[in-house]
């Protein structure tokens, strides 16, 4: 019996610090041109300091990113404008997506906490 309580515990306590991390909101424009700047709005919930990765990306095999950027956050809740290029390379389409990713300091993608997608996306040249 001891032994179950210790493992919910450390269940709920996991939840709990994690409960925090969070985004909120993504906003970002459906039609981009390609090696122009974008601005992507995240607004976000933060236990502690953290990183916003954001990035444009084909929303199909192979996946390419076709442009990215980092922001620090402090904890806290608010917004950032984070700014990106997209490549000169990308091929136009409609099957890209913005996704916003937040991750503790220093991690990526695969550790991430929470993530909001927004697919729709358009590239032209």
């Amino acid at each position: 019996m001891k032994k179950i309580f210790v493992i919910i515990f450390t269940l709920f306590a996991f939840h709990v610090t994690h409960a925090q991390d969070e985004i909120t909101q993504l906003s970002g424009p459906t039609e981009v041109k390609t090696g122009k700047k974008i601005t992507v709005n995240v607004s976000y919930v933060a236990s502690e300091a953290r990183e916003i990765l954001v990035f444009l990306q084909l929303n199909e095999d192979p996946w390419t990113n076709v442009g990215a950027t980092k922001v620090k956050v402090s904890g806290g809740k608010g917004t950032v404008e984070a700014e990106l290029t997209t490549d000169n390379a990308a091929s136009p389409g409609s099957n890209y997506k913005i996704s916003s990713v937040l991750v503790p300091k220093g991690k990526a993608w695969p550790e991430r906490l929470d993530q909001k997608v927004q697919t729709d996306v358009t590239v032209i040249k």
